[in-house]
Order: C-alpha cells, then structure tokens, then sequence
C-alpha cells in the first residue's frame, strides 16, 4: 500500500503554485502486490500490479497525475 495523507499546511511557495490548490491536496492510497523470483545469484525477476482500485491521485505539488491500474514485470540485476 501506499498513501499520502491531505496536505493542507502550506508554505508560502505552495501558496503560490498553481498545480496546489487553495484548500491544499487531497489524501489518497492505492493497493499494490508485488512478487519476485530470484532465478540465481544474481537475477531477479519481479513482477508488480498496481493501483489494484485505479485511484486518481496526484502527489503534492505535482503536476501530473500517476498512472492507473498497470502491470510492470522487470529483470533486476545485483553484482
């Protein structure tokens, strides 16, 4: 899971922002499972879906908001 509270203290600077409201941002969560495979020594392979619920959001001061439902699979490699 991830989440941010409701920012509604804001600095002068986010006062001035025009991606931050006057009333601030609102809070928000998304549900998130992620699984990984370590295939050897040296290679994993993780496979991630989230935003399970396909929540609207964005983070504080920002001027996008985050991708929707996805699924990511990913090769990691550690030396």
């Amino acid at each position: 899971m991830r989440w941010a509270a409701r920012q509604i203290r804001l600095s002068e600077a986010d006062k001035a922002d025009f991606r931050v409201g006057p009333d601030g941002t609102p809070g928000w969560w998304t549900a998130n499972v992620r699984v990984g495979v370590q295939v050897d020594r040296h290679l994993e392979l993780v496979l991630e879906a989230g935003n399970l619920f396909d929540e609207r959001f964005k983070h504080h001061g920002s001027g996008a908001e985050d991708p929707g439902r996805h699924l990511t699979l990913s090769v990691q490699a550690h030396f």
